[in-house]
């Protein structure tokens, strides 16, 4: 019997925001009532590496996933609003705990499934050089994209690090706060910032950015990406296979890819 239990212990507005669909599979048959599909609340970084993973899924299970991408924070305000979702894959702990809270999830499906790094970007024409962190001090860099640090995961891992870097009041006045990660990559590759701090995952399908710094991942902000099955779920055993899938030898191959990072193990409670 597949059991999925785990996260680590480590890990302790809608307005605005851009949700979107994406159907895996070919054709319109998806609306029978014998088409099995699985519905996925997933993080706006996951956008890229989920519709190959679940392109893969639906080959080996003829069960097609169904995605909502958008921000950890309004997934989960969603969700806890009634949402009718299957799967919720946030970029967080904090936002699965909330869900947790609430009764909504069914804990021994839960496990942390992926890690991830920061990254300080630029725009490609960019000639500003960094040898260090504390260089987004200077004031040559006068505005810089991040996912909201109150509320959005990437935004909140960056926080933390520059808080222990001593760094965070020197940087603060420069931060313009957006949606989610992948708005402030855009802001970086619009010009309309002079630097972003994003997931190395976000640039493997983006152009007109440079990476200049790579932030070292620390123990009391390590990313981590959990996913359980929800109590709405329509189809709770298609939904199990999905996460089985995703824990999977050809699921982690593809998540490597396209610039995750993998748990050495799945840190069984």
């Amino acid at each position: 019997m597949f059991n999925f239990r785990g996260r680590n212990n480590r890990f302790c507005s809608r307005a605005g925001s851009i949700l979107f669909f994406v159907i895996v599979g070919i054709g319109s048959a998806w609306s029978k009532g014998d088409e099995r599909i699985i519905t996925v609340f997933a993080a706006a970084s996951l956008t890229d590496v989920m519709g190959e993973v679940a392109e893969m899924f639906t080959e080996k299970s003829s069960i097609r996933v169904r995605f909502n991408f958008a921000g950890s924070p309004v997934l989960a305000r969603q969700i806890a609003s009634g949402a009718p979702a299957d799967v919720f894959f946030p970029a967080d702990e904090e936002k699965m705990d909330r869900i947790m809270s609430l009764g909504l999830l069914y804990d021994e499906t839960r496990m942390s499934i992926l890690s991830n790094r920061l990254i300080v970007v630029v725009p490609e024409d960019s000639d500003w050089e960094m040898e260090r962190v504390s260089d987004l001090t200077e004031p040559n860099i006068h505005r810089m994209a991040l996912a909201n640090p109150e509320t959005v995961p990437a935004g909140i891992y960056a926080r933390r690090y520059f808080e222990s870097m001593e760094l965070w009041e020197a940087i603060r006045p420069k931060v313009i706060p957006t949606a989610n990660v992948r708005a402030a990559l855009a802001a970086v590759r619009a010009g309309n910032v002079d630097a972003g701090v994003v997931y190395r995952s976000d640039i493997f399908s983006t152009v007109g950015v440079k990476v200049l710094w790579e932030i070292p991942e620390k123990e009391e902000w390590s990313i981590s990406y959990p996913v359980a099955v929800l109590k709405t779920v329509k189809d709770k055993k298609g939904a199990v296979a999905l996460l089985e899938f995703m824990a999977g030898e050809d699921a982690r191959m593809i998540f490597q890819r396209f610039g995750f990072e993998l748990p050495v193990k799945q840190n069984p409670r």
